[in-house]
C-alpha cells in the first residue's frame, strides 16, 4: 500500500526556493514515495492555475512504468522519483511566468493483484518566474592597489528584488576560510563592495551570492586575481597583547614610522597564515593603539600588520608584522557596539560572564516533522532550521581584592539591552562569535544570604548570523 508523496519539489512548502519554476525551461517534479510496501507502478501529474475556479492547464496523464519504481533500496534507504515535463509542453498548456500554479500527484500500485491509487490531498503551490540574471562585473587580471570595488549586475523579468546578498574574499585557494565576509546584506540598493585590505603579491578571489524576494538563491561563483603595486620601506615595531578584562587583543604600533605623503594607519589581522582581513582603515596617523574586539578565543595564532596609507586610503608603505598571539578568554562576553558608518562596528560596552557563570547548552533549534504511518519506523520531514540560542547565567559584578562587588546599575544595563537597537555581539570562552539578540525576558534573583546581596542575571540569546569575520575595533590613543 502506498502512502501519499511527500517532500514534494516544487512546492513553496518544501523550502525556501524550492517552489519556483522557470517555465521556459524543463520542470522537475520529484517526490518521497512512501509506504508500507513503497512499490509504485505508474503516476500522473496535473498542473492547475491556483484560482478559485482551480483551472486545470495541464496533465501527464497517466503513466504506467514497464518496470515499477522502489520507494526504498536494497538497504532501505530512502529513494525519490523524478520526472520531467519538457518545456514545450509547459508553453503549449499556458503555464508562463509570472503566475502561481499548482500540482497534484497521483501514485497507482498493486493491491493484492488489483490497481489501486492514492492522491494527494493537498496540492503543492508553485510560483514561476524567470530565472535572474546575477554576474560580477569584469575584474582585471591584476589589481594595482590594496583598494578595489566589486560589482554585481541583477535583474529579473517579473520584478522580484534581492532579500539579501553576500560578499567574501578568500587569499589563495582557502575557500574554507575567507578574510572577509559580508554577511547576508539586507536591503541594499546597489550592489557593491569595496574591500582596502590587499596585500601585494597575493592572489585572492571574490564571490558574491544573495537570494531573490522569490526564494531563489544566486551565486556568481569565485572571481580569481593577482595583487601587484609599490609601495616604501616603512621601520618600527608593531606589539600585541591582552588586558585584564579585555575581550580583545591590543596592538600597539608606537614605535613605527611614517612615510611621505602619509595620513592614516591601516591595520591587519592574519590568521594562520591565510592572507590579511583588514581590521581598520582610516586610522588617523595621530593615533597609535587600539583594540580589536572581533578575535575569538582560542581560535589563532593571530599576526597584526600596520602599514602606512594615503588619503585616498592606497597603502604606501609596506606592512610591518607583529609577533604570533594565540588568546584564550576563560569567559563569555557580550558586546555593546555602534556603527562606524563603513559596515564595522565600535566597541562601547563589555559585559563580561564569568563568576559562578553557567553558559548553558546551546540549540540549534531545527525541529523535524515526525509522522507516524502504519509501520514500525517513523517518517521523517527533515527541518531546515540550523541557528544557535541558549541562555547566559552568572554573577553581574566583579571582584577586586578578592572581594565581590556589584550594582544595580550594571543590572538594569544589562536589562536594557532588551529593547536596545545597537548591534550586539557574543563571544563564547570556546571561539565562537556571533551577531545576537536578546531572546526573551532578562531576569536577576538576589542571593539575599551573602555579605554583598550578590546578584546572577540570566540572559537569553539568539544568534542571527556567525560573525567570526566582523570588524569590531575600539581606539586608545
Amino acid at each position: 500500500m502506498l502512502f501519499q508523496a511527500t517532500n514534494i519539489v516544487p512546492d513553496l512548502k518544501s523550502g525556501i526556493g524550492l517552489g519556483v519554476v522557470d517555465a521556459t525551461l524543463p520542470m522537475k517534479v520529484s517526490w518521497q514515495v512512501n509506504g508500507d510496501y513503497p512499490v509504485m507502478t505508474g503516476m500522473k501529474i496535473d498542473i492547475y492555475l491556483n484560482d478559485g475556479a482551480s483551472t486545470q492547464k495541464y496533465t501527464t496523464g497517466k503513466q504506467t512504468f514497464s518496470a515499477p519504481f522502489y520507494g526504498a533500496d536494497a538497504l532501505g534507504n530512502l529513494q525519490y522519483y523524478s520526472y520531467t515535463i519538457p518545456a514545450g509542453d509547459l508553453s503549449s498548456a499556458g503555464i508562463t511566468n509570472g503566475n502561481e500554479y499548482k500540482l497534484v500527484i497521483t501514485q497507482y500500485y498493486n493491491d493484492g493483484g488489483t490497481e489501486a491509487s492514492v492522491t494527494q490531498s493537498s496540492a503543492s503551490v508553485f510560483i514561476t518566474r524567470r530565472n535572474p540574471t546575477f554576474t560580477l562585473s569584469s575584474v582585471p587580471a591584476t589589481v594595482t592597489s590594496n583598494k578595489y570595488t566589486f560589482t554585481v549586475n541583477f535583474s529579473q523579468q517579473q520584478g522580484d528584488t534581492l532579500d539579501w546578498i553576500r560578499y567574501r574574499i578568500i587569499a589563495g585557494s582557502d575557500t574554507e576560510n575567507p578574510i572577509y565576509d559580508s554577511g547576508n546584506i539586507y536591503g541594499a540598493a546597489l550592489y557593491t563592495s569595496t574591500y582596502s585590505g590587499f596585500r601585494s603579491g597575493y592572489t585572492y578571489s571574490f564571490r558574491a551570492t544573495g537570494q531573490t524576494s522569490s526564494g531563489v538563491l544566486l551565486d556568481t561563483g569565485w572571481r580569481t586575481f593577482n595583487v601587484s603595486y609599490n609601495v616604501a620601506e616603512t621601520e618600527g615595531v608593531v606589539t600585541v597583547g591582552v588586558q585584564k578584562d579585555v575581550n580583545g587583543i591590543v596592538v600597539d604600533w608606537t614605535n613605527m614610522t611614517t612615510v611621505s605623503g602619509q595620513t592614516d594607519w591601516v591595520i591587519f589581522r592574519e590568521q594562520e597564515g591565510s592572507g590579511a582581513l583588514i581590521w581598520k582603515g582610516g586610522c588617523p596617523v595621530s593615533l597609535r593603539h587600539g583594540t580589536d574586539f572581533g578575535v575569538a578565543s582560542g581560535q589563532g595564532p593571530y599576526n597584526y600588520l600596520v602599514a602606512a596609507t594615503n588619503s585616498s586610503g592606497t597603502i604606501i608603505g609596506t606592512p610591518v608584522r607583529s609577533a604570533a598571539i594565540r588568546p584564550i578568554f576563560y569567559r563569555w562576553t557580550l558586546l555593546v557596539c555602534s556603527h562606524d558608518g563603513t559596515g564595522d562596528f565600535i566597541a562601547e560596552q563589555q559585559f563580561h560572564f564569568k563568576y559562578n557563570m553557567d553558559s548553558g547548552s546551546v540549540s540549534n533549534n531545527n525541529a523535524p516533522n515526525v509522522m507516524q504511518n502504519f509501520t514500525a519506523n517513523p517518517t521523517v520531514q527533515p527541518a531546515p532550521q540550523n541557528y544557535r540560542s541558549g541562555t547566559l547565567k552568572a554573577l553581574v559584578g566583579t571582584v577586586t581584592d578578592g572581594r565581590y562587588t556589584d550594582s544595580l546599575t550594571l543590572r538594569n544595563a544589562l536589562m536594557a539591552l532588551s529593547v536596545t537597537e545597537k548591534p550586539l555581539f557574543l563571544k563564547s570562552s570556546k571561539g565562537d562569535v556571533m551577531r545576537i539578540r536578546i531572546n526573551g525576558a532578562v531576569t536577576a534573583a538576589t542571593s539575599e544570604k551573602t555579605e554583598s546581596l550578590a546578584q546572577t542575571v540570566s540572559v537569553p540569546w539568539i544568534a542571527l548570523e556567525d560573525a567570526s569575520q566582523a570588524v569590531i575595533y575600539g581606539y586608545t590613543g
